[in-house]
């Protein structure tokens, strides 16, 4: 980019990293849900009312209906105003209740599902390691960010989730900070690293 080489007495140029090891959600609530069976307009048994901690009600029930194999107007997602998930409430707890919805439709009865904090932990992938290298330049007078070439490097599992996405999760989420900022002129370059084992605190 231009603005990025242009070397003027106005500006200043920096570079350098910055990497984080892979983290673990370590929420106070445990992943927990309660389903109980309701009958639809059919007269068939085959939704579920929900309970779920969780971030995306309407995530949760599209899996939990495309699970049971019925439409979303079958499963009634029953949420309270929360917060401070960070994530972990985000898409580590279909799984969770999915198996409560599944529970409570073919036992007919209510189901509740509480993970120990040793599966929770096991189950949930946490956060991805990744390391980005960056290098900008800003007005020097008033610290305005005029350009920035972000390299992202993620690691994931050995199945793709939101790295190895079309949408790159890595590459776009460095930019969220300035959303409400004059965005300056910037180029992303991503790339997502699959672990056969576990991922370690170096990646690159």
């Amino acid at each position: 980019m231009r603005v990025l080489e242009a070397d003027t007495a106005g500006t200043v140029r920096f570079s350098g990293e910055w990497q984080s090891g892979q983290t673990k959600h370590f929420y106070l609530e445990r992943q927990v849900a309660m389903a109980t069976p309701r009958t639809n307009e059919h007269g068939n048994g085959d939704g579920v009312d929900l309970w779920n901690a969780c971030q995306m009600p309407s995530l949760v029930q599209a899996c939990v209906a495309a699970m049971l194999g019925v439409s979303t107007a079958w499963v009634q997602i029953k949420q309270h105003m929360v917060g401070g998930g960070f994530g972990g409430k985000a898409t580590r707890n279909i799984p969770t209740a999915c198996a409560a919805a599944l529970a409570a439709v073919r036992l007919n009865r209510p189901v509740r599902l509480v993970q120990d904090i040793s599966t929770d932990l096991s189950m949930n992938g946490g956060r991805h390691p990744v390391k980005v290298r960056y290098d900008g330049r800003v007005e020097k007078a008033t610290g305005k960010l005029l350009a920035v070439h972000l390299s992202t490097h993620g690691g994931q599992a050995h199945m793709p989730d939101y790295i190895g996405s079309g949408d790159n999760h890595v590459g776009k989420k460095v930019l969220d900070p300035w959303a409400n900022y004059s965005r300056p002129a910037h180029v992303i370059e991503a790339v997502s690293y699959t672990h056969l084992t576990l991922p370690t605190k170096r990646i690159v």
